[in-house]
């Protein structure tokens, strides 16, 4: 857990931009729980400052598992960016389930070769609110 602590306040440093929105969506090592990936994105978070923003993480867990979980600030759910919408994009890609609420959602899949299209859709997702392109 420490190195993906030190990874993720690396990828906070190097938060994407998309539009107006700070973006950190991000693979995480294999054996991670919901739970370590909830933990994660309140570090990140907190590094990611007052302006737009959102934390995607996924990572296989075990037994075939990818867990995820999502976090929108609040300026970000200003914007329209809902933590809840964002991980049902990633549920399609990864074969799995999830909710939550505006600031803060996760779920599971059972699917990892749909890790990549799972951030690539959020990104998209992002992209399509902050009306980028």
């Amino acid at each position: 857990m420490a190195s993906a602590r030190a990874a993720a306040t690396n990828a906070a440093a190097g938060a994407q931009r998309i539009g107006n929105v700070r973006l950190v969506a991000q693979r995480m090592s294999g054996g991670m729980t919901a739970a370590d990936l909830r933990s994660l994105i309140g570090d990140i978070r907190g590094k990611l400052g007052s302006e737009p923003a959102v934390v995607a993480l996924i990572a296989e867990g075990e037994s075939q598992t990818v867990p995820y979980a999502v976090a929108a600030n609040p300026a970000a759910q200003d914007l329209g960016i809902r933590a809840n919408d964002l991980v049902k994009q990633l549920a399609v890609a990864v074969e799995g389930r999830g909710g939550g609420k505006a600031d803060l959602a996760q779920g599971s899949g059972k699917n990892p070769t749909g890790i990549d299209a799972a951030l690539d859709a959020v990104r998209s997702e992002i992209a399509v609110i902050a009306r980028v392109g």
